[in-house]
């Protein structure tokens, strides 16, 4: 005679609870704790970024130069430079690699994204010691890469307004009888009918 073997339902409930509940080894080992933030003040730390050769521009490390670590869960902050204050801010760019030179053969980069590169802006608080904005770049990913952080700031408004100036003093010291005797003299060159 044969007897019937099965699993309950209910059993089948438990087996399936356990199952999604056991710990797996990307959860038991620590490549995700947090490492402490790190405060750059980009005008006070020797080698902690530079303004490039566009005046609005400030990038962490040269494009080819070594960049910076950037382990899981690792928060910058990079206290801007006071030229910045009260610019507004255009683009934060996070450039990332699993290596920290970018002239070794093979190395590559890619432009972060995502949980890889998040940014945000923090203003100045009031009586700051420094009036120019702090930019947070957090690695969110269990992940171990190496980063270049380029921030874009609009130009400043007396840079702008003098570049307006210019443009709009050049048109007004254009002589109207200049632009009527070059409209003659073109006629004048014309060819006979």
């Amino acid at each position: 005679m044969r007897r019937a073997v099965g699993i309950s339902v209910g059993a089948l409930g438990v087996l399936g609870a356990v199952a999604v509940l056991a710990p797996t080894p990307a959860c038991t080992n620590h490549q995700c704790d947090a490492p402490p933030t790190i405060t750059i003040d980009v005008q006070d730390d020797a080698g902690a970024g530079e303004v490039t050769d566009d005046p609005n521009t400030w990038e962490s490390s040269p494009a080819y130069g070594p960049w910076l670590s950037f382990p899981a869960q690792m928060t910058y902050q990079f206290q801007m430079p006071s030229q910045f204050a009260g610019r507004q801010l255009e683009t934060t760019t996070a450039y990332l690699s699993v290596a920290p030179d970018q002239t070794a053969p093979g190395a590559i980069w890619v432009q972060g994204s995502g949980n890889a590169a998040e940014f945000s802006f923090v203003p100045a608080g009031p009586g700051a010691t420094n009036p120019a904005p702090t930019i947070t770049l957090f690695n969110d990913t269990c992940a171990q890469y190496w980063v270049r952080a380029v921030i874009t700031f609009a130009p400043a408004a007396d840079a702008a307004a003098s570049d307006v100036g210019v443009d709009a003093s050049d048109a007004a010291d254009a002589d109207v009888g200049d632009v009527a005797d070059a409209g003659a003299d073109a006629e004048s060159d014309a060819p006979a009918e």
